[in-house]
């Protein structure tokens, strides 16, 4: 008797795990970068929006009825001039499937940059440095720091002329 009972236990364990589930809605707000009306959107980059699974195909359609029926698939690169609702098909090594969909929202009121970008010049010298690096600005000096290629701060001065004898011979980011 309990053979049996185990048997079904690992039956029903099984079958439940081949279902598939995914988001029913993904909701996705993407900026006009260069204020054009369109862009390139790439679908295959929103499919962990609807299942963390990666054993799973995704598939995308224009329709419900396109996704449900798993026919006119649409290329994975898509332009988009608006608002647009896409249909992700998405299946197990079963051919069990599920069927969501991804609304994307073309923003054109988006601000990705800085309004002002203020230059400054700073001249450092000597090039190539021994001991001792100064530093001459138009406005007034504060601090100058040092960084290795990794980002790591190795040094800071709050003078205008400042030793690195200390460092070895290396590219850094001054």
């Amino acid at each position: 008797m309990k053979l049996k009972l185990l048997f079904f236990t690992v039956l029903f364990c099984c079958f439940t795990n081949a279902q598939v589930t995914i988001s029913n809605q993904v909701n996705i707000a993407i900026c006009d970068v260069d204020g054009n009306g369109f862009e390139t959107v790439d679908l295959p980059s929103y499919n962990s929006q609807f299942s963390g699974t990666v054993t799973y195909s995704f598939k995308y359609f224009s329709s419900l009825a396109d996704a449900q029926a798993n026919i006119n698939v649409l290329f994975p690169q898509q332009i988009l001039t608006g608002s647009e609702t896409f249909y992700v098909r998405v299946e197990n090594q079963q051919n069990e499937y599920a069927v969501g969909s991804l609304n994307i929202t073309l923003e054109s009121n988006c601000e990705m940059s800085v309004s002002e970008i203020k230059q400054k010049k700073i001249q450092t010298y000597p090039n190539p440095v021994r001991d001792f690096i100064s530093v001459r600005t138009e406005e007034d000096f504060v601090q100058a720091e040092v960084f290795s290629l990794l980002g790591t701060k190795l040094l800071s001065s709050k003078n205008e002329k400042f030793n690195i004898s200390k460092l070895k011979a290396d590219i850094y980011i001054f």
